[in-house]
C-alpha cells in the first residue's frame, strides 16, 4: 500500500515514514477479513468517521486567517498533504517558501485538490488563493489584436453633436467605411482554467515487452539423493548432507523414542540446493533433511492444529496502541 501511495504521488523516499503512518491510520478505519469491525471501532467503540480521508500526495490550498498580506491579500498557499494530524482532526502539508526550503503546515482549514498530486519542486512557491483563476497560458494569446486608430484630419467642433468616426481594424474582418452593417465579433475562446495535465504513470514499475521468462530452479540442482550421488558434484553433496546431519545432532533436533503401537513413522526427504553469489559462481552447496508432513492424515495422526502466529490485525492493534500511548 506504502508503495502504491508514493508511486502516485511521486514524492521524494524521505517521506516514506508519513506514507506509513497515513497508511496506518486508514487501515484503522477499513474493516478487514479477520475481524468483524474496523480496529478503530474495536478499541474507541465508536465508527470511524471517513468523510475527511483525503489522497495522499494530493495538493492543497490551507487557509492563512493572519492578515498578515493586507485587506485585500492572499488568504492561503498551495501545500501538499503527506499525513493526518495527532493532534485534532486536521491535516499536515509540506509547503514550498522561496528559498526552497519546506515547511511543515498542520491545520484544519485546507481546500483539497483531490486529482492533483504536484511534485517537490512543482508546487509554485508563491501561489495564492486568488491567483488561481487568473493562470493562463500565454500560448494561447499569441495572437496580437491590430486596432488602427486613424484620427487625422478630424475636427469635431465644440459642442458639435456630430460623431467621431473610428476605423477598428480586426484580424479577418473587413468594413467598408460608412457602413452602416454591425460588426460580430466573437469572444477569445479561452482554455479551462483548471489544469488539464494528467498524472503520468511511471514505467519503471511496468514489465516491458522485452522480458524474457526465467527458470527458478537451477539445472545443476539433483532433485534426490540419487541424483545427487550420480552427479558430478557429488563429494559436495555428501559434505553439505553430513553438515546437515551434524547441525541436527548438535541442536537436538530430535529424540529417539519407541513408536506407538498401531502407527508409523513420517518419512523425510533431502532438499538440495545450490547458493550462487551475485556474479552466478557456485558459493557453496546446501543440504536440508525436512520431514513429509503432508502424509499425515487428520483424525488419525492428529486432532487439532496449532500455528504459533498472531493475527495481523492484532499487530497493528498493538502498535496503533504504542504510538497512542508515547
Amino acid at each position: 500500500m506504502v508503495r502504491s501511495m508514493m508511486a502516485q504521488a511521486s514524492l521524494p523516499v524521505q517521506y516514506w515514514g508519513d506514507a506509513l503512518l497515513t497508511a496506518t491510520y486508514v487501515l484503522n478505519r477499513v474493516p478487514s477479513k479477520s475481524v468483524t469491525s474496523t480496529p478503530y471501532e474495536l478499541w474507541t467503540g465508536r465508527k470511524p468517521n471517513l468523510t475527511y480521508l483525503r489522497p495522499w500526495g494530493c495538493a492543497g490550498y490551507v487557509h492563512d486567517p493572519s492578515n498578515k498580506y493586507g485587506k485585500l491579500g492572499a488568504r492561503g498557499k498551495k501545500c501538499i498533504f503527506i499525513r493526518y494530524s495527532e493532534h485534532s482532526k486536521g491535516y499536515v502539508l509540506i509547503g514550498e517558501n522561496s528559498d526552497r526550503s519546506v515547511t511543515e503546515i498542520e491545520s484544519r482549514d485546507v481546500n483539497f485538490l483531490e486529482n492533483e498530486f504536484p511534485k517537490r519542486g512543482e508546487v509554485d512557491k508563491d501561489i495564492r488563493f486568488y491567483e488561481l483563476d487568473n493562470l493562463i497560458e500565454d500560448s494561447n494569446l499569441n495572437t496580437p489584436l491590430d486596432v488602427n486608430v486613424d484620427l487625422s484630419g478630424t475636427s469635431v467642433p465644440s459642442g458639435s453633436e456630430a460623431p467621431l468616426e473610428v476605423n477598428i481594424d480586426l484580424p479577418g474582418t473587413f468594413v467598408p467605411s460608412g457602413s452602416n452593417d454591425v460588426v460580430e465579433t466573437t469572444l477569445l475562446d479561452l482554455p479551462s482554467r483548471r489544469s488539464n495535465r494528467g498524472n503520468v504513470p511511471r514505467r519503471r514499475f511496468e514489465i516491458e515487452g522485452e522480458a524474457f521468462m526465467v527458470a527458478l530452479h537451477d539445472a545443476d540442482e539433483p532433485k534426490n539423493v540419487n541424483e545427487a550421488l550420480k552427479s558430478p558434484d557429488k563429494e559436495h553433496w555428501i559434505k553439505a548432507m553430513k553438515e546437515e546431519m551434524d547441525s541436527m545432532k548438535s541442536n537436538h533436533v530430535w529424540d529417539l523414542v519407541d513408536l506407538p503401537p498401531g502407527r508409523k513413522a513420517i518419512g523425510n526427504k533431502w532438499v538440495l540446493r545450490i547458493k550462487r553469489k551475485a556474479d552466478g559462481t557456485v558459493e557453496r552447496h546446501k543440504a536440508r533433511l525436512v520431514a513429509k508432513g503432508y502424509t499425515q492424515q487428520e483424525g488419525i495422526d492428529y486432532e487439532e492444529t496449532f500455528s504459533p502466529v498472531v493475527r495481523f490485525a492484532s499487530i497493528r492493534l498493538i502498535l496503533q496502541s504504542s504510538h497512542i500511548w508515547t
